[in-house]
């Protein structure tokens, strides 16, 4: 019986790529890259692949994410060991689109309720999980609204000195949801009151609050 991993490669130019062996022991092969039409399968940088039986129909399907925080279904209309894809679908929860927080869409399927039926689970670039829950059958599937099965992560802190001075300086990082990086001048937190809080002012293009050494 066949096994397969699909995964994404940079060096393959963001293709959608699968190793594939026929049996348990056996090395993985070179990457094949996956195609639909005599194309390849380019759903964004950063993509992240899980493979499931999504409609029930003993074939695996392809949930593809990536940095822009969408998420795509790729049907497999043909078999497990010679897949054959659909054009992708975007995922929809109650009635509207799903996109990531921040970005950096993680999905995968399993039953988190126990009710029989896969349900859909997003990491977010946030460091949020969502969990949409499948309120259709094992066929049809439908996803309700999505429910937050762990919290956004607090903005990093860190404090930096000066080069010169030695000067302590208490900094909060925030994330650009539109370029989903680090934004050049992360937002200033207030320093402790056992500390002194002075003007604020650039430091390596970002805006900290000068506090005491």
């Amino acid at each position: 019986m066949a096994t397969a991993l699909a995964t994404c490669s940079p060096a393959a130019g963001r293709a959608i790529v699968l190793f594939q062996r026929q049996k348990a022991k056996e090395n993985l092969p070179a990457p094949v890259k996956l195609q639909r039409d005599g194309k390849e399968i380019n759903l964004g940088s950063a993509a992240t692949v899980f493979a499931a039986d999504w409609r029930g129909t003993g074939r695996l399907d392809l949930l593809v994410g990536n940095i822009e925080g969408d998420i795509y279904l790729l049907a497999n209309d043909g078999s497990n060991t010679q897949p054959a894809y659909s054009s992708p679908g975007n995922w929809r929860s109650d009635g509207q689109p799903i996109k990531a927080t921040q970005g950096d869409s993680q999905p995968v399927v399993a039953d988190w309720d126990g009710d029989g039926l896969l349900d859909l689970i997003v990491g977010c670039g946030d460091g949020s999980v969502m969990w949409y829950r499948n309120v259709g059958t094992k066929t049809k599937p439908q996803l309700a609204k999505g429910v937050a099965l762990v919290k956004a992560s607090p903005s990093p802190q860190f404090t930096m000195r000066h080069p010169l001075c030695g000067s302590a300086f208490v900094c909060q990082s925030q994330r650009d949801s539109s370029t989903h990086r680090d934004t050049e001048r992360p937002k200033a937190i207030t320093p402790p009151s056992t500390m002194i809080a002075r003007p604020t002012i650039r430091l390596n293009a970002s805006e900290c609050h000068h506090i005491s050494s």
